[in-house]
């Protein structure tokens, strides 16, 4: 497996010459398993300069798993540049929020409404596929198993053990 981390900061990002050293953007990480399947945690704002890179290797087909519904975890999706071209997939996996009572499509619905971006979802080209998870809840994605665990935060929160060949990672973005 292969990490790539695209994003770090939390709560506003801060690229330029002074966050160079550790990357200025909010949290998005890129994991690749052994046979380059696209796992990516988070979609801050560093889902962008990687959605540039792949644009090398289309079709893409990108399995993101939301940690939490928080700006900073999020604000980057709408500018996933997959998302505007025919043959892509999005599959976007994340928390049921109790307090809306809807699930991790929700966050695409608000993000992507008419008067807060230009663009509605209909709008896109690629497939988009929404993955409701429940914690401690495995699902397959390719060759890895990934398992939701949910965290300490003001909304629905969860940390990612994703296994594959032997290998594991254990994310998690905020918690108290």
């Amino acid at each position: 497996m292969k990490v790539k981390f695209w994003g770090v900061r939390g709560s506003i990002a801060s690229p330029g010459p002074n966050t160079v050293r550790y990357g200025g953007n909010t949290t998005c990480i890129e994991i690749r398993t052994d046979n380059n399947e696209l796992i990516i945690i988070d979609a801050g704002t560093g889902i962008f300069p990687l959605s540039q890179t792949l644009l090398k290797e289309l079709p893409v087909t990108a399995n993101v798993l939301i940690t939490h519904s928080h700006w900073d975890h999020i604000q980057g999706l709408p500018l996933f540049l997959p998302n505007f071209i025919a043959g892509n997939t999005l599959r976007l996996h994340g928390a049921f929020d109790l307090v809306s009572g809807k699930g991790i499509e929700q966050v695409m619905a608000v993000q992507l409404q008419y008067s807060f971006f230009p663009v509605r979802e209909e709008e896109m080209k690629a497939r988009i596929e929404y993955v409701t998870l429940a914690p401690e809840q495995s699902i397959r994605i390719g060759s890895a198993t990934v398992t939701p665990y949910m965290m300490n935060h003001p909304v629905v929160d969860f940390g990612y053990r994703i296994e594959a060949n032997g290998k594991s990672i254990f994310f998690t973005g905020d918690h108290e």
